[in-house]
């Protein structure tokens, strides 16, 4: 066999190879239930998040408000919250404000609320803003 021969062979074997993995890959997305030219899939919604702002007025019992054993125990058994010191008051330490967050929607984020308001310890719990 000549050299141009050998060459054209090999060109023939290699689209011959091209196309069949091109066929194999088709095969598989098609078997897959994959459209084989699929529009890509639209990016998965932000998960709903609780932010809200509170002002807390503590009885004076409470010896230490900006304590994190503290902040935590206000929230019970709310387990995807968290309450975040923002400042306490200079004038009447019993109260501060806080940031409640967590990975539930503003429903959870208001049982939350609700429940501090049962708390013994908390006067009032007054929702400063809410964000979305």
């Amino acid at each position: 066999m000549s050299a141009e021969t050998l060459m054209n062979r090999n060109r023939w074997l290699a689209r011959a190879t091209s196309v069949l993995i091109g066929v194999a890959q088709l095969t598989v997305l098609t078997a897959a239930g994959i459209p084989a030219h699929a529009a890509p899939a639209p990016p998965a919604a932000p998960p709903v998040r609780c932010d809200m702002r509170l002002r807390v007025e503590l009885t004076p019992d409470v010896t230490n408000p900006s304590d994190a054993g503290t902040l935590s125990s206000l929230l019970r058994d709310h387990p995807g919250y968290r309450l975040s010191l923002r400042r306490q008051d200079l004038d009447n330490a019993s109260v501060i404000m806080v940031d409640l967050t967590g990975s539930g929607p503003d429903v959870g984020c208001q049982a939350v609320v609700e429940a501090m308001r049962k708390d013994a310890r908390i006067f009032t719990v007054d929702v400063q803003r809410s964000v979305r």
